[in-house]
């Protein structure tokens, strides 16, 4: 989950340790996984092995998604 965002976002956290540690502590836990499904069951977007095109809809779902929350959140 988390990892496949570090590589969706083009990012390398190879020389920051903690950041490192970190990462690995949290894929480790049960509820990183749970919580990858939410609100539906998915893969992990490996952008080794998506389509540029592929990513990029992804992305845009998962925006769509967070902005919706938000928008839904400001109205409370």
């Amino acid at each position: 989950m988390i990892s496949a965002i570090i590589d969706w976002a083009g990012l390398d956290i190879e020389d920051l340790p903690n950041l490192k540690a970190w990462v690995d502590r949290i894929l480790q836990r049960p509820g990183s996984e749970k919580g990858r499904h939410v609100p539906k069951r998915h893969a992990a977007l490996d952008s080794k092995n998506l389509t540029q095109e592929q990513i990029d809809k992804a992305a845009a779902e998962a925006r769509k998604w967070v902005q919706q929350g938000m928008a839904e959140d400001a109205k409370k």
